[in-house]
């Protein structure tokens, strides 16, 4: 398109704050305060950007000597001797105790009053075996509940580094040995086959739904299992880990199977599941990409961990669906009414009610297709490397969306005052209530073409950032004026707040101006 204003205005900028941030990709306020969120983290200030506060700080000791499952919250005991808590899933931590005694294990078991491993050879079974084990020399000690002691002498006991057990069987795991079997019924013991465990250090079993367990230190590593009625070890994958783990516990949970690893924190496999999801990182590494105002707080959509709820303005971070689908990737579109969800291999799931329930929609798209999901109002559009879809029903019915435009990868769409933004791989286009388009190709002397990478309308007013700086239009994309911001080249992440305009540079500065400097 041809603009009127060819020539490009330096800008004067506030700097918000001192600090910088890698990879910023919102800015949004909340009450008095103002939220950022990054590519792993989420932040907050309540004084104008003099200090943040981390809302998903990670557990701060990795190497995890003992957890604790109680429903929902798990309590981690860290080698340095601080309890951990967390009760949403490893999203937030918090310190509970620091012990000084080197029996963390257990002090920990006597301060929480429930079945913790022992500071000496771990001798706790399955949760369903009224029983307690212990090895002397080579003797395996069987003292049942109801009074009743078994003995079981061979020479084979030696070298005892754990112990689980069912009813009928209990496994020995004897370091670089090959595990026993001992059953209690006839007192015959068995090798299991090993497999690709051969010689490695086994330093935990657990048996659980079914499955034994074993954590494996030194050398290869890892959280191992075989079914009760199998002969085969598999390895359990820890998601995005690709470094070797030390298991130093395994604990079951009524949620699932917990596993707690020498200097890689805590890792949590649920029941049914194949992979175990490390829970101790808070957000770190999640590649947070939206953040969409949701019921008087915001959903921010964490590509590798979900959907996070932000409410009361960060005094309360959770995990906004417990019933949500696990995925590679999350793409997001929050109305009042629902939240819209597409996941890795194409799926797209709504929920109506706070994600309690989750439907499947009629559309599908290639793995990793989906790029954004926008709702404004009943109108849903699903971006994708195939062009855009649009709903006018929050999902219930769909079709093609800006069908006149080129076929291409669509990355966005921002409402304008007369039509749309769509944002593509190619470029940017301004869209009118009649379905005609211009190309965002406003004249000046430029290096090299101008693009958008976020886009803020506020009121009849389009608010751009992208290079070489910050675009602004009144008459709905026909004409643009360049606003250049020094040292900043790019500049990412608009925001629009009463008065004044925020930012990002491209070093990771937020800057803010007063919304008349961009008249």
């Amino acid at each position: 398109m041809s603009a009127q204003n060819t020539a490009t205005h330096a800008l004067r900028v506030n700097r918000y704050g001192e600090r910088l941030f890698t990879g910023l990709r919102a800015i949004v306020r909340c009450d008095s305060s103002m939220l950022l969120t990054t590519v792993d983290d989420i932040l907050i200030t309540a004084d104008n950007g003099g200090h943040w506060k981390e809302l998903t700080a990670p557990l701060p000791h990795k190497a995890v000597v003992d957890v604790l499952p109680v429903d929902d919250t798990v309590y981690v005991l860290t080698s340095n001797g601080a309890v951990h808590r967390t009760t949403d899933v490893g999203l937030t931590w918090n310190q509970s105790k620091r012990y000084k005694s080197g029996q963390t294990n257990r002090l920990f078991q006597d301060t929480f009053g429930v079945g913790a491993f022992e500071a000496q050879t771990p001798n706790k079974v399955d949760s369903t075996t009224n029983a307690h084990f212990s090895v002397r020399d080579s003797t395996l000690s069987v003292q049942l509940d109801n009074g009743l002691r078994i003995s079981i002498t061979s020479n084979a006991i030696r070298d005892v580094t754990c112990m689980a057990a069912t009813d009928s069987v209990v496994y020995v795991g004897r370091a670089r040995l090959p595990v026993l079997a001992v059953r209690l019924t006839d007192h015959t013991i068995s090798e299991l086959g090993m497999g690709h465990l051969n010689q490695e250090h086994i330093a935990v079993l657990r048996i659980h739904n079914n499955y034994l367990y074993a954590g494996v230190m030194l050398g290869l590593g890892g959280l191992h299992r075989r079914p009760l009625t199998g002969n085969y070890w598999e390895y359990v994958n820890i998601d995005r880990n690709t470094e070797t783990v030390e298991v130093q516990c395994i604990v079951s949970g009524t949620k699932g199977l917990y596993a707690g690893f020498r200097d890689h924190g805590v890792a949590w496999l649920p029941d049914g599941g194949h992979v175990a999801y490390p829970i101790h990182e808070g957000l770190a590494g999640a590649l947070i990409q939206t953040a969409d105002a949701y019921r008087g707080g915001y959903i921010i959509t964490a590509r590798l961990r979900g959907l996070i709820h932000v409410k009361r303005c960060g005094l309360d971070v959770e995990r906004f669906s417990s019933s949500l689908p696990y995925s590679g990737e999350y793409v997001t579109g929050v109305s009042d009414s629902a939240v819209i969800v597409g996941l890795y291999h194409g799926l797209v799931i709504r929920s109506k009610d706070d994600g309690k329930h989750w439907d499947t929609l009629s559309v599908r798209f290639g793995e990793s297709a989906i790029n954004r999901i926008r709702s404004y109002g009943n109108t849903v559009f699903i971006c994708t490397n195939d062009g855009t879809w649009s709903s006018p029903d929050n999902g219930d019915t769909w079709s093609r969306a800006f069908s006149q435009l080129p076929e291409q990868t669509v990355q966005d769409v921002h409402k304008s005052p007369n039509g749309w933004i769509v944002r593509t791989n190619q470029g940017a286009f301004v869209c009118d209530s009649t379905g005609s388009y211009t190309k965002f190709a406003p004249e000046g002397n430029l290096p090299r073409a101008p693009h958008i990478i976020d886009v803020q309308v506020n009121g009849t007013m389009i608010y751009a950032t992208g290079f070489p700086g910050i675009f602004t239009s009144s008459d709905g994309g026909k004409t643009w004026k360049i606003f250049t911001v020094a040292d900043n080249s790019i500049v990412q992440t608009i925001t629009v707040i009463n008065d004044l305009v925020f930012f990002a540079g491209v070093r990771g500065d937020v800057f803010y101006v007063n919304i008349r400097d961009l008249d």
